[in-house]
């Protein structure tokens, strides 16, 4: 039917209701494409985020490396080999502090060189100063390093007292996989090649150089405690090695040297802390 006034076609009431019906579901879907379109856009935003937070952050010298004190919580990578020449490095994490490095550190088979540390102010000494429980520390070779620590003073927070010194890390109370040390460690109680003291896990790892020892008689009530790969394991250690020599600076032995570890467990407040070791050796 026709409308002169509308110059078109007039619709009927039924033909009406099906035009409005069809405009409503055009727009619908116009909605619906708008929303959807949004909501995408959010969920690639939000998994844009997820991936940035989830890669893990290249390390590729030693001031990179350096840059983990910053974020002891980070997950790492090394990149490629690092050259420590020249740089006054300072541990990772401090047990005196009470924050430790939680994170994770793939050395993904690569190699840090020349590292020196001589530090007196804090209790572990090492790359890493105090590895806390969830850190993780993977596939990594260290050659050629000088580590020092001299901490006077007596610190209650964990068994075997004084300073505690290794080339990876002074404590560990993390995981430590797959990571070889090469060098000389020197240190007035509780000193490993590799760990000072450990009370986390080490697996698949080793130790060459020599651990030094020195006479310390002015911290009482701790035993000196050195090993060619831990001083002093109230963890477990298993498939690993040190090639190690271990020696005090006056050229006397204590009971607490060996060539794998200086002591195994220890005693805190009255009660027996054992460590277990299996599938070990030292030469």
């Amino acid at each position: 039917m026709w409308n002169v006034y509308s110059k078109g076609r007039t619709f009927l009431p039924a033909e009406a209701r099906s035009v409005r019906s069809a405009s409503r579901h055009r727009n619908g879907n116009a909605w619906l494409f708008i929303l959807t379109s949004f909501l995408g856009s959010i969920w690639l935003l939000l998994a844009g985020v997820e991936a940035a937070l989830a890669s893990p952050i290249y390390i590729n010298s030693i001031a990179d490396l350096q840059t983990l004190q910053s974020d002891l919580s980070g997950d790492y990578v090394l990149a490629s080999d690092v050259d420590a020449s020249g740089f006054d490095f300072a541990p990772i994490g401090s047990l005196t502090t009470g924050y430790g490095f939680s994170g994770t550190l793939n050395g993904n088979g690569h190699t840090i060189s020349n590292l020196v540390i001589n530090d007196s102010a804090d209790v572990g000494v090492g790359l890493f100063g105090f590895i806390d429980s969830s850190g993780v520390v993977q596939n990594l070779y260290l050659t050629n390093a000088l580590v020092t620590g001299s901490y006077q003073g007596l610190y209650s927070g964990e068994p075997g007292g004084a300073a505690r010194v290794g080339i990876l890390a002074g404590d560990n109370g993390g995981t430590i996989t797959n990571v070889s040390v090469n060098g000389v460690v020197t240190s007035n109680h509780n000193a490993g090649g590799l760990v000072g003291l450990n009370g986390g896990t080490i697996s698949q790892s080793s130790s060459t150089g020599s651990v030094i020892i020195g006479d310390d008689r002015a911290i009482e009530g701790n035993n000196l405690a050195a090993g060619g790969l831990v001083g002093l394991n109230i963890g477990e250690i298993h498939d690993a090695y040190s090639r190690s020599s271990v020696v005090s600076d006056s050229g006397n032995v204590y009971p607490a040297m060996g060539g794998l570890v200086g002591q195994n467990g220890d005693f805190v407040a009255g009660y027996a802390s054992g460590g277990l070791i299996r599938n070990t050796y030292a030469t």
